[in-house]
């Protein structure tokens, strides 16, 4: 990271490295010595600028690079620093202690990068601070204040986020975070309340492997963010197979159905062919072995060749449609009785139904055939 990249960098990388106290010229050369190098391995670092929403993932990256070059300490408070004047000496003869400059000029040099890690609007608030520990509790107490004040927001986020459409990683890393809010706000959560609330917000493809991590006695966070992914890798591999098998099925159903329609054309064609000699032997057979195309009938007119799209009363509002006194009429049989006094031949039956209770009854000497 450059000084330029940040305008933060620009006001304050100069008056930083400027400030230091030189009285002698073997100070000054183990200043130079010690702080170049540190100031150019500093700015090499990440280039991920502190706001209000990720405290936590600068504190992951700033701490480790303090660490890196030991000089942790200065921040955290654990180096102290040096008397200014070597001790044991007259008052009037007092010389300045190279260990007190080369302490000062480490600790601006901090102080110097850890602003220009940050956004304008957080530096602005803490420029004040006259070392890097001084800094550091600072910024620890904004990000923390911040966050208690958005603690019930916090913990309302928590139980209302779903997953929906996100990705498992997006739905991991955002109860995470407010996870971490939480715990930076002074109300932090356990690691199991976490993984329950976490198992809650899934949807429901997902059971199965909910119910395998409820049936655990502890569940890490580690091990049901591996589990869960595993799982979405699983399920998508599934989906892209049933994709690819119904494509296929697609592919395979046009030619069995061409074949079917086909098989019914041919099943037809003999007769059509039969009728097609038959006609040829009473004539010359023509039409033998084609089939008449259904003529299209209005619905609007009911008048054939056109459809309702291309009919003239389209558009005709005093149209009121055909004329339906000339439409047949449905045979509708009459509940009156009708007789019929006449006799037919024996058809063969034993019993016979007449319209008279004597007809059919023989009397005494007569004989009916």
């Amino acid at each position: 990271m450059t000084s330029s990249s940040s305008p933060v960098n620009a006001s304050i990388s100069s008056p930083a490295v400027s400030s230091l106290p030189v009285t002698g010229s073997s100070s000054g050369q183990s200043i130079q010595t010690k702080s170049i190098p540190l100031l150019n391995s500093l700015n090499q670092t990440g280039s991920i600028k502190l706001d209000r929403s990720n405290f936590l993932l600068w504190k992951s990256l700033v701490l480790p690079a303090l660490r890196g070059h030991r000089v942790d300490g200065y921040v955290l408070g654990t180096k102290i620093c040096p008397p200014q004047y070597i001790p044991n000496e007259p008052a009037t003869n007092a010389s300045i202690n190279p260990d007190f400059e080369d302490w000062i000029a480490t600790d601006q040099i901090i102080l110097s990068w850890l602003l220009s890690t940050m956004t304008v609007g957080i530096a602005s608030q803490i420029l004040h601070c006259t070392s890097s520990c001084e800094l550091w509790k600072a910024v620890t107490d904004l990000m923390s204040a911040h966050s208690r004040s958005r603690v019930t927001m916090y913990k309302y986020d928590l139980q209302r986020t779903r997953k929906g459409s996100s990705s498992v990683e997006e739905y991991l890393t955002k109860m995470k975070n407010l996870a971490d809010n939480l715990a930076m706000a002074g109300s932090p959560i356990s690691e199991a309340d976490l993984v329950t609330q976490t198992l809650a917000g899934l949807d429901a493809e997902y059971t199965p492997v909910v119910l395998y991590l409820f049936d655990k006695e502890s569940i890490t966070w580690i091990e049901a963010h591996s589990r869960l992914l595993s799982f979405e890798r699983h399920l998508e591999h599934l989906n892209n197979v049933n994709s690819v098998s119904n494509s296929f099925a697609n592919v395979a159903i046009k030619p069995n159905a061409s074949a079917a329609s086909g098989s019914q054309q041919s099943s037809s064609r003999p007769s059509s062919r039969n009728h097609g000699q038959r006609s040829f032997r009473g004539g010359r057979g023509r039409g033998g072995g084609r089939y008449p195309r259904p003529k299209l009938t209005c619905q609007l007119c009911g008048k054939s060749g056109h459809n309702v799209l291309q009919c003239f009363y389209r558009f005709d509002r005093s149209y009121s449609g055909p004329d339906k006194s000339q439409e047949p009429s449905a045979y509708v049989a009459t509940p009156q009785l009708v007789e019929d006094l006449d006799w037919y031949m024996d058809s063969g039956a034993t019993n016979h139904i007449t319209h008279q209770e004597t007809t059919g009854k023989a009397e005494a000497g007569q004989s009916h055939t």
